[in-house]
């Protein structure tokens, strides 16, 4: 009688690191609207730089590149300081953001505080995220 062993091969969680695919591979992630229509919206044109708050998970549907929104760690509130850093935000004369609801991590500027520093337009708004059309502010 062959007797098989199960050798865990990796544990991620217990040595503290982060694991993305067990909340991204879901049928809720692949199904959601928000990434759907930004497929359909900008699909693969590389032309166009894309903004997330979480965009490991669009990096994973949409399969290019996406960039980290401005960080803002939860302890520090956006002021002054914050605004004039991200003044001429974003480097790119355009640019789209993916917000994705919920904001799982909170570690990024919100779209009302951006609102506060560039030209924000919400150009589509599902239960699961937003699309915003972003342009520094002249």
């Amino acid at each position: 009688m062959t007797q098989f062993t199960e050798i865990p091969l990796h544990y991620p969680r217990s040595s503290g690191e982060v694991v993305s695919y067990n909340t991204i591979n879901t049928r809720e992630t692949r199904n959601s609207k928000v990434i759907k229509q930004s497929i359909s919206l900008i699909g693969k044109n590389t032309n166009i730089t894309l903004y997330s708050n979480q965009p490991q998970v669009v990096w994973f549907l949409m399969r290019r590149d996406v960039l980290l929104l401005p960080w803002l760690p939860k302890q520090q509130s956006f002021n002054q300081s914050m605004v004039d850093k991200l003044t001429g935000w974003p480097p790119q004369k355009e640019a789209y953001i993916i917000w994705l609801k919920p904001d799982l991590y909170e570690v990024t500027v919100t779209p009302d505080e951006l609102s506060k520093v560039t030209s924000l337009k919400l150009i589509y708004d599902f239960p699961d995220g937003d699309i915003y059309f972003v342009r520094a502010k002249d």
